[in-house]
């Protein structure tokens, strides 16, 4: 399966390039791309079985790089893999035919499952599995339950959600939320909520001239001082540095 990659962000690029065995799931990598216009150029040199890309890209978003993708290499199977949980970007996507739409974070085997299931490589022995007492109906809806629990978190990331109200809006009780969560995600409720909030507080701090305690009560921290703990716990430096080093 050839591969090529599109995101803006350059920790992102690096984490796909550095740290993801690819080849190891019968995945070569083409390119990787840093943003939509750059992704188009390489898909019509190198003509991919697959696009992975995110939706927010400078001069060419991953929904126009998609549709334009379309009309000269229609075999392309595409998935989305974005920060951006909105329930209008998802249903754009998979009008437009993508395979499947993931909300950053994702764990490197949803990523390697979700392009398996676009190219139709999962195998006759996968494709005859069957989950200890669910059928293929109920791990479907399960999914689904979590990217809309994913979007509610992202909705907002200066307000504040807890695991029982996120849980109530998908209709499950908390703790079989909880451990849902942790199935699928790969991580705890909180840790999500942590790492969405930092990888805005990146975003911000890299598109914006806000100052540090601004970018805190944006991404829902009360305390400055909070937050730069936190920030320095998640990335290894101070939001400053950070910034001097992406800006």
């Amino acid at each position: 399966m050839r591969l090529v990659i599109a995101d803006d962000e350059q920790y992102i690029r690096d984490m796909f390039t550095e740290q993801y065995s690819w080849g190891d799931h019968g995945i070569f990598v083409e390119g990787v791309a840093v943003d939509g216009q750059d992704a188009y150029d390489m898909a019509l040199r190198v003509r991919p079985d697959i696009l992975l890309t995110d939706i927010r890209m400078p001069r060419m978003n991953g929904l126009e790089l998609m549709r334009a993708l379309k009309e000269k290499l229609p075999e392309v199977k595409v998935v989305f893999l974005t920060g951006w949980g909105t329930f209008e970007y998802a249903r754009e996507a998979l009008k437009l035919g993508a395979s499947d739409y993931l909300v950053k974070p994702c764990s490197e085997q949803e990523i390697m499952e979700a392009l398996k299931a676009a190219t139709g490589e999962r195998g006759a022995a996968a494709a005859g599995e069957k989950h200890p007492a669910e059928d293929a109906v109920t791990i479907e809806s399960r999914k689904h339950a979590i990217k809309l629990a994913c979007a509610k978190i992202q909705k907002d990331v200066s307000v504040a959600v807890s695991l029982t109200e996120v849980a109530e809006h998908v209709n499950m009780n908390p703790s079989s939320f909880s451990r849902l969560f942790r199935q699928e995600m790969g991580c705890s409720f909180s840790e999500y909520v942590t790492q969405v909030r930092m990888n805005e507080a990146k975003k911000l701090l890299i598109e914006s001239n806000m100052k540090i305690h601004e970018i805190a009560k944006k991404v829902g921290y009360v305390s400055s001082s909070h937050f730069v703990q936190i920030f320095g716990e998640f990335t290894g430096m101070t939001p400053g540095r950070f910034r001097e080093m992406n800006g």
